[in-house]
């Protein structure tokens, strides 16, 4: 009885220990509004009209028909904003992540309840940060659904076929609505099919229909079939257009989750060499290694996956011995103190002023409060979620660059560059503002010495001026 205890205690030592630094970690992170803020606008418009809005209100610009599978996370947002504004939306995401890291914990009970080592605690720490690469983005929703996938159809664990059923439909549907990742749905379940096939020697009838679900799940959207090639043009355009999260796993511009990256799979790699990887998520965390290799963006799904797919034996007689009253203590200290700053923030502004609940450098937060009229804004198109959030000015572009068709995205690049079109398409689209980061020197300079333009302010990220 006593060692079950003490194995309870290692258990709830590690819980405490690793939420309790994620937690100020993430609490670190700036919110990001690139994607988070438009989508949560046209949550709005979703519940205004009870309808998935799929012409574009925001820009100015003849857009294209919008087919977006995040249009359930931004009616998540939407319900989230009218509670406590953009902030608490940051704050649900990282909560979120949190009950994502407590369920790996839970679903790897045994490897969590063994003394955490530092090269474990290094695996560990590292799969955490790398999986948040999608923080404060619809793509974090994923988490939760694709850790229960995992553990539903891979896990040793018996789950009864009628429930797991049940599990296929309701992950499925929420998934495929969340973000165009739901397309991976169908391929765990089909690889969990091919598993059972290979050990029976036979088609099981029960995992052949929750296969067939699965992939009949897929058109429960809004957008139907037309969600398929939108997802492969997103892909094909986005990479076209030099969007860097779609960049190769090698990208300069992410450098720290590529080496992070290929510090997780060669830990892996050595844990799959001590036969320290689960051999039922084997087919699966190859899958996602082999995905994450082909962009960075995909690195996070190894990583989502590398808590849960490590194993170890179980507590030896000696570890058993050991008591774990002093790491338990510590830890809760740590759990409190991160209570105190994510309930009195002002707490950690005293600490770090610089970071906590800070907006990143692509919300221009001041620079919105001087906009005080509602007319045309040309924008840096990573501006644009922020400001279709804080004003009801119409926009010239924003991150969802795949509404945009390749004539208007040319034009975009030629106001950027200052270009000899410059004028004449400011003049088109009858541009009385313009807001872009102070480092593109080759429109502030133009701009700056334009009789025409009034310079409203200039700082270390942003510029923006009005139209005289």
């Amino acid at each position: 009885m006593s060692n079950n205890i003490l194995n309870r205690d290692y258990l709830l030592s590690n819980t405490f220990l690793i939420l309790g630094v994620c937690a100020l970690y993430l609490n670190s992170i700036p919110i990001t509004t690139a994607d988070s803020a438009i989508w949560l606008k046209l949550g709005d418009l979703f519940w205004q009209n009870l309808v998935v809005v799929t012409q574009d209100p925001f820009s100015f610009l003849k857009t294209k028909e919008m087919i977006y599978p995040s249009w359930g996370a931004g009616a998540i947002y939407s319900v989230l904003n009218s509670i406590g504004g953009i902030k608490f939306v940051d704050f649900f995401h990282k909560f979120y992540h949190l009950v994502f890291i407590f369920l790996s914990i839970l679903f790897n009970k045994t490897y969590f309840s063994n003394k955490l080592n530092l090269s474990k605690m290094i695996f560990l720490f590292l799969s955490i940060y790398l999986g948040t690469f999608f923080i404060n983005r619809p793509a974090q929703l994923v988490t939760i659904p694709f850790l229960l996938t995992i553990f539903i159809f891979f896990s040793e664990k018996k789950t009864h076929p009628i429930l797991k059923i049940f599990y296929t439909l309701i992950i499925g549907a929420f998934w495929i609505n969340i973000h165009g990742s739901g397309i991976l749905f169908p391929l765990f379940v089909g690889l969990s099919f091919l598993i059972s096939f290979w050990k029976r020697k036979a088609i099981c009838p029960i995992s052949l229909l929750t296969l067939l679900i699965s992939i009949s799940i897929l058109f429960l959207t809004p957008f139907g079939t037309d969600l398929f090639p939108y997802i492969l043009e997103t892909s094909i355009v986005s990479k076209a257009r030099g969007i860097t999260e779609w960049d190769p796993i090698f990208s300069r511009y992410y450098l720290e989750q590529t080496i992070g990256y290929f510090l997780l799979l060669a830990y892996s790699i050595y844990e799959f060499s001590q036969s320290r990887i689960k051999q039922n998520y084997l087919p699966p965390f190859i899958a996602m290694n082999v995905l994450a290799l082909s962009g960075i963006r995909h690195s996070a799904l190894p990583a989502w996956m590398a808590p849960i797919a490590v194993k170890e034996n179980p507590l030896t007689k000696e570890q058993t011995k050991r008591n774990p009253t002093k790491g338990f203590q510590v830890f809760t200290v740590i759990l409190l103190f991160f209570g105190l700053l994510t309930f009195f923030p002002f707490i950690q502004r005293i600490i770090s002023p610089s970071q906590f609940m800070e907006f990143n450098k692509y919300s221009p937060v001041e620079m919105v409060k001087l906009i005080d009229n509602e007319e045309n804004i040309f924008n840096e198109f990573e501006f644009g979620s922020y400001l279709v959030y804080s004003v009801p000015n119409k926009i010239f572009m924003d991150t969802r660059n795949i509404i945009y068709s390749e004539e208007q995205f040319e034009e975009y690049k030629e106001i950027m560059l200052a270009g000899p079109k410059m004028k004449s398409l400011l003049d088109k689209y009858d541009i009385q503002w313009i807001l872009v980061g102070s480092s593109r020197k080759n429109i502030v300079t133009i701009i700056e010495k334009s009789p025409k333009w009034k310079v409203i302010q200039k700082d270390e990220h942003f510029f923006l001026a009005q139209k005289i």
